[in-house]
């Protein structure tokens, strides 16, 4: 009797620790959020009108159309959002809630994938103070939404464990997915991770693995190719301009004299991959400074105060994030958070 009071004790010392800490940096991020919010105004994008416009074709019984369709959650928000007769820049506050979600799933996710609470008590401290994470709030656009998004996915995804959390958590990768069109990375991620936990860890028999993996592969062919439509000639274009960062900003590499181009006739896909094959070295090139400037964060174009601070700020964080990366043990999480990063990478 008394060890089962002991325990309960330690439990709701353990539980009450956890709420002040996850309060805490909530209270610190709606501070921090407080003072953006009165230098910088609510303010629409420069696509902030397709989302307006096709949330009001969704009100009118028109389902989402090629790009749009990528956008489809979004699109989605927005229409509730006029439903309640709400302009559409009230979205922030479902910015903002979705923030106070992933502030908490960020704390939890990395407690449980390292079992260190200064590392649990960092992800989150680190992410509401990086000024983007406030500034992306205040904009009719998807980077926020789906930033705070992936966290509560991949969160749920991760320590689903029974039936209803599971569909639960196929619920939200499928909303977050859907948020923007680079959201498709995160539904191939999850879903390898689904096909593998599913079938690989578990003790099943060799040619139901095989089906799983094929369906799976297929499956993720077909999505890839059909989000590849509505972008395939933007992308080629891009790289035959030498474009390092939309629009058309060239930095370090100049666009080659020859360029062998796929037909249109050919499917998306196809399309893309003998674009790569008949132009590698060019492609390698420009990708890879693509990559750089994507996770490095630091622009040609911003003044040299920007980019030291870009510097000194994310730059010791990529330390600390691979640094806890590594002491994760189990390897099939560790696979899920590096393929999103990768793909991230790939798609930008």
């Amino acid at each position: 009797m008394d060890k089962t009071v002991k325990s309960n004790s330690f439990t709701n010392i353990i539980i009450k620790r956890e709420s002040v800490i996850i309060l805490t940096l909530i209270l610190l991020w709606a501070l921090i959020q407080f003072v953006v919010s009165e230098h910088l105004a609510m303010r629409t994008s420069v696509d902030s009108e397709m989302y307006i416009s096709g949330a009001k074709k969704l009100l009118n019984g028109q389902l989402p159309q090629g790009r749009d369709i990528f956008y489809s959650s979004y699109l989605i928000v927005l229409a509730f959002i006029s439903f309640l007769g709400l302009d559409p820049e009230s979205v922030i506050y479902v910015h903002f809630l979705t923030a106070i979600g992933a502030i908490f799933c960020s704390y939890r996710l990395v407690l449980k994938l390292t079992g260190d609470t200064i590392s649990a008590i960092s992800a989150p401290l680190l992410y509401i103070t990086w000024f983007k994470f406030q500034q992306w709030n205040l904009i009719v656009y998807t980077d926020a939404m789906f930033s705070h998004m992936a966290i509560i996915t991949i969160y749920a995804l991760i320590t689903a464990r029974n039936l209803k959390q599971k569909i639960s958590a196929i619920a939200l990768i499928f909303f977050t997915s859907f948020l923007r069109p680079t959201g498709l990375g995160l539904l191939v991620v999850t879903s390898v991770y689904l096909v593998l936990e599913t079938t690989f860890v578990k003790k099943i028999k060799l040619l139901p693995k095989i089906v799983a993996f094929t369906l799976f592969t297929l499956s993720a062919l077909w999505i890839i190719n059909t989000a590849l439509r509505g972008f395939i000639d933007s992308f080629i274009e891009s790289y035959k301009v030498a474009e390092i960062i939309y629009p058309k900003i060239k930095f370090v590499i100049e666009e080659p004299e020859f360029l062998d181009i796929p037909a249109k006739t050919n499917e998306p896909i196809w399309r893309l991959f003998l674009f790569i094959i008949n132009n590698p070295i060019y492609f390698l090139k420009l990708f890879t400074v693509k990559g750089l400037l994507f996770v490095g964060h630091i622009k040609p174009y911003y003044s040299l105060p920007h980019n030291v601070i870009i510097a000194a700020f994310l730059y010791p964080l990529y330390f600390l994030a691979i640094k806890g990366y590594l002491s994760i043990k189990k390897s099939y999480p560790k696979l899920l958070l590096s393929s999103f990063i990768v793909f991230q990478t790939i798609v930008s």
